[in-house]
Order: C-alpha cells, then structure tokens, then sequence
C-alpha cells in the first residue's frame, strides 16, 4: 500500500481563530471548507454572529488575508439570524443542486433552507424548501417574507 506524507503544518491564516473575533465555538459559530468561486480550491466559510464570513483560497496553500462579509448573508448569522446551534440547527456548505459551487443548507425547525453561492465568492439570499419558517431560526430583518421554494434533488 503507497504511503501519503503531508509537510510541516504552515501557519496560512490569523482570522477565524478564538483569538480574532469571537470564533471559540464549532457548535455557535462553525467554519467549514468549500469551493464557493469555481477556482476547484476549498475556500474558509465561517458562520459569524451578524452571517457569513468568507477566506478565499489562494491556490497556493493559504487563503486571502482579510475575511470579507457576504452581503445578504444575516438570515445566516447566529445573533441576526437565530442560528445559535450547529448541533440543533446546523448549517452546512455542499453542492445541494448539482452545480460545481457549494451552497449553503440550513437546517431549521420546520425545514430546510438554501443560499445559492454567486460564484464570486457569496452567496443569494435564502430560499425555503418548505415555505415560511414557522420555528426555530428567526427571518432576519430585510429578509424575505415568503421565501421562494428550491426544488432539491431527491
């Protein structure tokens, strides 16, 4: 059986630590790995307290310096958007619909809800693939009232 061997870890990042804003929970505020810019590299997706933080990979190892604020993305957020509990409701970053970028799947108490990634490196405002939450994460303000239903692959 050929044997893999991995480098010397490399520090590629100061952002998303405990140290660097509020990121000392995985349950409040979880940071996931996906391709969310069809560039084919895992970019940092972090779930803050007003949305959703995104580090782009770099190509080369590391990811961009500074994180940016996906716009639109406070329905996400675990103060904005009632998303307190990854363990209760979790969120997940995953090709949901068949296209090469990843989407946002949120797992609320009356259903499941989606953000399409833009391909620039956001993601679309939230749709319901069960209609108008009635419980669990709250609609955030500016959000839709009646969000438009997704047809996910069965």
């Amino acid at each position: 059986m050929p044997t893999t061997n991995f480098g010397p870890p490399q520090f590629a990042l100061s952002a998303f630590g405990p140290g660097a804003g509020g990121w000392s929970s995985q349950n409040r505020n979880p940071r996931l790995l996906a391709d969310i810019n069809t560039d084919g590299n895992a970019d940092i997706v972090g779930f803050g307290a007003d949305g959703v933080y995104v580090s782009l990979a770099n190509g080369t190892g590391g990811f961009v310096a500074a994180p940016m604020f996906a716009d639109g993305t406070s329905f996400w957020g675990t103060q904005t958007g009632g998303w307190s509990s990854q363990d209760a409701y979790p969120r997940e970053v995953a090709g949901a619909i068949g296209s090469t970028l990843a989407e946002i799947v949120g797992f609320a108490s009356n259903g499941v809800y989606v953000s399409l990634a833009n391909g620039t490196g956001g993601f679309w405002p939230p749709c319901s693939r069960t209609g108008v939450r009635s419980g669990g994460p709250k609609r955030a303000a500016g959000a839709a009232r009646t969000p438009t239903r997704v047809s996910l692959p069965t």
